[in-house]
């Protein structure tokens, strides 16, 4: 039997180690936060508006986007659903959405390379850029 860790629980971690706890180990039952179905709802609708929208945000002039991707790769041990990812001739990139992005949190970082690397073995191409999308139009750009 293979062990593979979600890798939402590394943001999850660098947030806070006990909720990793109580999701994974305790038989708690867990109430999410407002902000959980916030996110969710907007989730949600960036989904539907990227069906209309170009590449030009990333400064990326082609390429196919896919949308709550899964992955996994039992040489890393992880598994996870990448909210959008951007694949190129030359590369991919992982988008992750969240709420606020005006500051690099270390979770949020950590988690995109843990996408960016499984996102590489995916499509076998680089993936040395992610980008977090957040609520209020925000862009940060991540260098992996």
């Amino acid at each position: 039997m293979s062990f593979s860790i979600p890798v939402n629980l590394i943001r999850q971690w660098c947030y806070c180690p006990r909720v990793v706890y109580y999701l994974e180990l305790s038989n708690v039952n867990f109430h999410h936060p407002r902000w959980v179905r916030q996110g969710e709802e907007f989730h949600q609708i960036e989904e539907k508006l990227w069906k209309r929208r170009n590449l030009a945000r990333f400064k990326l002039e082609k390429g196919k986007t896919y949308h709550n991707l899964s992955l996994k790769d039992e040489s890393l041990s992880l598994h996870g659903i990448v909210d959008m990812a951007i694949e190129t001739d030359d590369a991919v990139y992982a988008i992750e959405f969240k709420i606020t992005v005006n500051n690099k949190k270390r979770g949020d970082q950590l988690q995109l390379a843990a996408y960016a690397m499984l996102l590489e073995r995916q499509f076998s191409k680089p993936s040395n850029v992610g980008f977090l999308v957040g609520k209020d139009k925000a862009l940060c750009q991540v260098d992996i």
